[in-house]
This record gives structure tokens, sequence and C-alpha cells, in this order.
């Protein structure tokens, strides 16, 4: 198999995404975006999908690195599921972006941080 073709599946996998807004030095607003278990691997963009778009081609660009250099690949991090107060959270990573979280009505646990979440 080609060395491209295999980053490419691999980069395709669920890597964890982190995406913040920072400030360029001209003071321009600026997205990067990440995949912590592929160090220093970023991407950069305007908006959020467009960081995100530039990560995923920068996380073939990276892995194919590490294929040529004989260097192993790092898995995608996986979450645990945690019960606390009676309610269950497991952390999943489809691969695609979200900003929104839903919390059930009447949760005690829950509504004490429903004003970190915006109404849609």
């Amino acid at each position: 198999m080609d060395l491209r073709k295999k980053a490419e599946e691999l980069a395709a996998r669920p890597y964890t995404l982190t995406v913040v807004l920072d400030l360029t030095t001209d003071g321009d607003r600026i997205y990067l975006a990440s995949s912590p278990e592929l160090e220093g691997c970023m991407g950069q963009g305007d908006t959020r999908e467009n960081a995100i778009m530039d990560l995923e081609k920068a996380r073939g660009d990276y892995i194919q690195s590490l294929l040529e250099d004989g260097l192993s690949v790092p898995p995608p991090q996986t979450y645990p599921t945690f019960t606390t107060s009676g309610v269950s959270v497991t952390f999943t990573n489809t691969g695609e972006f979200s900003n929104k979280l839903t919390i059930k009505e009447n949760d005690p646990v829950a509504s004490k941080y429903s004003h970190l979440v915006s109404s849609t």
C-alpha cells in the first residue's frame, strides 16, 4: 500500500479535536485546531471549520512523515464512561465537530452547569 493512502486512512481515525480562538500578532482573530495525540500537528483558519479542514490535511502530512521515518503512529485517545451523583457521562469522539451539549431537564448536577451552554 502506498504511504500516502495509508497515512490518509490512519488520519481519518477519530482523533481528539481541540479548537481554540486566538489572536494573530496583528490582533486579528484566528482559530487553531489540534489533535493532542499528534503532538505539534495543528491547523488554522479564519473560522472553526477552516481550521478543522486545515488540521485534517495536516494530520495526513504528519502521519505520512511518521511512516516515512519508520516511527509509530499514535492511536486516537479513548475516553472512559463515569457516573457521579446518578449522572452517567460517556465521552465519545465521532470525528465530527459539534458545539452542542444536551442537558436533561431537572437534573440537579447538570443544571448547575447549564449556564455554560447556549440555547439553540
